[in-house]
């Protein structure tokens, strides 16, 4: 399957009907939960697994060791698309795409605002 396949496309409306049919609303809440909290497993075993990179990143270099190849990196991408795939059901039953939607422009402007200071804090740490 391509990398850069839209959800959309996988998760038509007929395969979230399906399953909120065959399951219901509230078991889709509960598995969500848990997704989530299989991320958040995934997530502290990086940070593990980033502090260990950070003070072997030579020796991991020498010996041909992507970071990205990690298990727990690999653990991260897998859980990540089954929050992922949860957060668009439930984001359909609830039928609120605008709703989030009309979010991301604000998050956005808020990241790349952050991103400004950050460089500005990096170019005054430069200066003489």
């Amino acid at each position: 399957m391509p990398s850069d396949i839209d959800i959309a496309t996988i998760l038509t409306t007929e395969i979230i009907q399906s399953v909120r049919d065959l399951v219901g609303g509230d078991y889709q809440a509960i598995m969500l939960t848990e997704e989530i909290s299989e991320l958040q497993v995934h997530l502290a075993e990086l940070q593990k697994q980033l502090c260990k990179h950070l003070r072997h990143a030579k020796e991991d270099e020498k010996k041909g060791i992507l970071f990205k190849e990690r298990p727990c990196i690999i653990g991260i991408a897998e859980e990540m698309a089954d929050v992922e795939l949860m957060l668009r059901e439930v984001e359909w039953m609830l039928d609120i795409k605008n709703e989030v939607r009309v979010h991301y422009p604000e998050k956005i402007t808020r990241l790349l605002e952050r991103i400004e200071i950050i460089k500005e804090e990096n170019r005054a740490d430069a200066k003489p």
